[in-house]
């Protein structure tokens, strides 16, 4: 099936994909008032709100905190109403979304509402349900939460589509290419194209971002080692370098583990958003059915796949230096071990 233009186009345009659907997703909306309502609608549903029928959108108004939200919805009076945050697969930056509650709270405005493709939903959601446990949450919906009295919701960029679609059918027939172009762009972005290098991509900053990644392994495993407690050990264990990652193994507390940065669960929409992950198993390297059966418990989310073994996701602590980013996963390893160890003598 051939791509629509935009999608064809995309990778010579300037601006990350998600510049360039919101630019899309507002010029479509802000050429037809009917458009633009069933868009208006849409955000009061999934935030289970009634927004004013007139409200208009712009895109990337940056506020005092520097935050930049890809659209702003104002009313009438000029009064900011609402924030919308588009994502296809890039990470969420310090602002969001507590930046973005801060300004609505201080403007008095309704909600904020992030789209996302459908295979991400979930785990962004949780992302940024607990990204604001610091703050009165409480749920309204399976997609939907008021944070400090503002309401948050988060839908995918099909349902907008969709909607957009169905309303020009009945009365806007004219914005149905432009529709289709949008459709199709976000369906390349569904389907892994490869991103553009910017002349950004090539600073030697890039080569240290990476390289902290096996450096944050190797301080790992210092750190298991020097805990005499752990009974730990790496005699005859290589580390090893693969197409998509790089893996360390050790042995902890009688338990044979493979501690990883991979790629490949780092890459899977339905997995945790981090690119470490630790598979344990017993003494011979082979992950017992048991272990799998105990993990099971937890979330899809968190069980990611290594070597057809189960594998549990590690989180870097942001803001941290290495020895405590290192420190802090050594402790979530202990964890899972003191979980499956718990479980075994029931």
């Amino acid at each position: 099936m051939a791509q629509s233009l935009l999608a064809h186009m995309y990778s010579h345009i300037k601006g990350s994909h998600e510049d360039i659907a919101t630019y899309s997703l507002e010029y479509i909306v802000s050429q037809s008032d009917v458009l633009n309502k069933a868009f208006t609608d849409l955000l009061g549903s999934s935030l289970k709100i009634v927004l004013g029928e007139d409200i208009r959108y712009s895109c990337q108004s940056t506020g005092k905190q520097k935050e930049r939200p890809d659209i702003s919805g104002v009313d009438p009076d000029g009064k900011e109403m609402i924030l919308c945050e588009a994502k296809f697969y890039a990470g969420l930056t310090d602002n969001q979304p507590n930046a973005y509650i801060d300004r609505l709270k201080e403007g008095q405005g309704r909600g904020l509402v992030f789209i996302c493709p459908a295979a991400r939903r979930e785990v962004l959601w949780s992302k940024l349900k607990e990204l604001c446990e610091h703050r009165a949450l409480e749920d309204i919906d399976t997609y939907c939460a008021a944070v400090d009295g503002v309401c948050m919701s988060i839908i995918t960029w099909g349902e907008v589509i969709d909607l957009l679609r169905r309303t020009a059918l009945a009365s806007e027939t004219s914005a149905l290419s432009d529709i289709d172009q949008l459709d199709g762009f976000c369906k390349l972005m569904d389907e892994e194209a490869f991103i553009p290098y910017s002349m950004e991509d090539f600073g030697p900053e890039n080569a240290r971002r990476e390289e902290r990644h096996y450096q944050v392994l190797d301080a790992v495993i210092n750190h298991l080692l020097a805990d005499k407690s752990l009974n730990a050990s790496i005699k005859r264990l290589k580390a090893t370098a693969y197409r998509k990652g790089y893996v360390r193994y050790i042995f902890v507390l009688n338990h044979a583990l493979s501690i990883n940065y991979d790629r490949v669960n780092w890459l899977d929409p339905n997995t945790e958003e981090t690119p470490f992950w630790v598979e344990i198993m017993e003494g011979d390297f082979v992950q017992p059915s048991e272990y799998q059966k105990m993990f099971k418990r937890f979330k899809a989310s968190w069980r990611g796949t290594i070597n057809n073994g189960t594998a549990l996701p590690l989180f870097a602590l942001p803001g941290a230096t290495l020895d405590e980013v290192a420190e802090d996963i050594c402790d979530q390893i202990v964890r899972y071990i003191e979980v499956i160890d718990s479980k075994s003598e029931e």
